[in-house]
């Protein structure tokens, strides 16, 4: 996850949502009998979510996942999923706005010029 904080420190909210996220993948049973490309799917998929939820914003500014607060905010988001097993598959969706209004577009076809 690569959010509008500083790499090195990671400890900003959306950082910290980002883990969470990643925590409730690696949970038992979340991927049940998928494998593979299900599994990379279910990921963007479950990311898609949070980033399409709206969290209250209590700081300014706002540090929520998904950002919406008086001409400030997300204004479009990636979504980039890499498989474990060579050759590595990439999965790649892009909402060119805020993705609580726009959908995503795939762009996984992009990832056969890397």
């Amino acid at each position: 996850f690569l959010g509008n904080d500083l790499l090195d420190i990671g400890t900003g909210v959306k950082t910290r949502s980002a883990r969470r996220l990643f925590a409730e993948l690696s949970a038992p049973g979340f991927f049940r009998a998928a494998s593979g490309r299900e599994k990379l799917v279910l990921t963007l998929a479950h990311f898609r979510k949070a980033l399409r939820t709206s969290l209250p914003q209590d700081d300014i500014p706002p540090q929520g996942f998904n950002v919406k607060f008086d001409g400030y905010g997300t204004t479009s988001s990636w979504s980039l999923a890499v498989s474990e097993r060579e050759p590595a598959e990439l999965l790649l969706d892009y909402c060119n706005a805020n993705p609580l209004y726009e959908n995503y577009q795939d762009y996984s076809l992009l990832t056969h010029l890397l």
